[in-house]
């Protein structure tokens, strides 16, 4: 790899690292989802959520605090366009777009969500919400002490 990027010349071994590196992932991707199929991709990724679940079942809880503190933003986002996703559904601007809701649903209405989102939101609702955001405070208030204060605290000890 190195021998390629420096032929390149000095300037451009950063770009060109960057993008052997980038079409070596793309390669290794393309590689592992040629070698299984769909049925063993959702295999593996049930037996690993079970083992994940049965080694680290209480305290998957920092994890779904950490997600709130990071990806709350991007969340509301999702949740936005399902809406929109949905919207364009019951409207039927695009006759090609799947049916608003499940037809294997028991109460078969279309919310304002779509199917997917309906689920992953049905998740969430299972979690411990009080536990789950009081880590997520503990998460803010870890960030703001080492990022801010320690930061802080240590331009003021080095200029002392």
């Amino acid at each position: 790899m190195w021998a390629s990027a420096s032929f390149s010349g000095t300037i451009a071994v950063g770009t060109s690292l960057a993008a052997l590196t980038l079409a070596s992932l793309v390669a290794s991707a393309i590689l592992l989802s040629a070698s299984f199929s769909k049925d063993q991709v959702k295999y593996n990724k049930e037996a690993i959520l079970e083992r994940v679940r049965a080694k680290y079942g209480d305290n998957l809880d920092y994890v779904r605090g950490l997600f709130i503190v990071t990806m709350s933003p991007f969340f509301i986002i999702y949740l936005l366009l399902s809406m929109i996703n949905q919207l364009v559904r019951k409207v039927g601007v695009n006759p090609c777009s799947q049916p608003s809701s499940n037809p294997h649903d028991p109460d078969h209405r279309a919310g304002i969500f779509t199917v997917r989102t309906r689920k992953h939101l049905a998740k969430i609702k299972r979690w411990d919400r009080a536990n789950v955001f009081t880590i997520a405070i503990y998460w803010g208030i870890g960030y703001m002490v080492l990022q801010v204060l320690c930061a802080q605290l240590t331009i003021v000890f080095l200029s002392w």
